[in-house]
């Protein structure tokens, strides 16, 4: 009995496949603010929030997130576990 190209399919391993988005995609993704307070601030990224005593500190995190998105989300959820 011949397989057919339907039945060589069904027999082949299905490959996970692992989808990455692009820095841009996960800046849209993921909205960003600042809140400043008497002390320092608080960073809210998507639903995470992230406070810093010095204000200063926080935009270096900003302006390294944005220069490399996926990086710093991996950096951050690992801070954050």
């Amino acid at each position: 009995m011949e397989e057919t190209e339907q039945d060589e399919l069904r027999n082949e391993e299905i490959q996970p496949i692992e989808i990455r988005m692009t820095g841009p995609e996960t800046l849209r993704q993921y909205p960003l603010s600042i809140d400043f307070l008497h002390r320092g601030c608080i960073i809210r990224i998507g639903c995470k929030h992230i406070a810093f005593e010095s204000p200063n500190d926080a935009i270096k995190e900003i302006q390294e997130y944005i220069a490399d998105p996926i990086g710093m989300k991996k950096k951050w959820e690992d801070v954050l576990k």
